[in-house]
């Protein structure tokens, strides 16, 4: 979940990448889920599959 945290996009080009982690994060918060648990199997798949998404994006060029 640090992979949310260290994103820095300040046009918002990962607004739909970044809002299905807070998303998540907001599941595991009513779940009442602390931070130091440990995620049941169901999440950590979530987890990796988040990651896997936002990995596919590995690097984004913009032309000036």
């Amino acid at each position: 979940l640090q992979i949310n945290a260290a994103i820095y996009d300040p046009l918002e080009l990962l607004g739909p990448i970044i809002l299905t982690w807070k998303l998540l994060i907001q599941d595991l918060w009513k779940m009442g889920m602390s931070w130091d648990e440990k995620l049941e199997p169901e999440e950590i798949r979530r987890c990796l599959e988040l990651e896997k998404a936002f990995n596919q994006f590995d690097v984004i060029e913009a032309p000036r």
